[in-house]
């Protein structure tokens, strides 16, 4: 799942409560570098 930094917490609850605690695998990285047109698109598609 791809989301914004500042609702991953949120994102992490909603795993957590769908999924056992053990068998969840969330991983935060840090974007450097994304293809403009994707950000674009992302930006549109995360504002609804």
């Amino acid at each position: 799942m791809i989301t914004r930094s500042d609702l991953s917490d949120e994102l992490y609850e909603i795993i957590l409560e769908l999924c056992a605690p053990e068998l969840a695998a969330i991983v935060s990285l840090p974007i450097e570098d994304v293809h403009k047109p994707y950000v674009k698109w992302m930006a549109r598609y995360l504002a609804h």
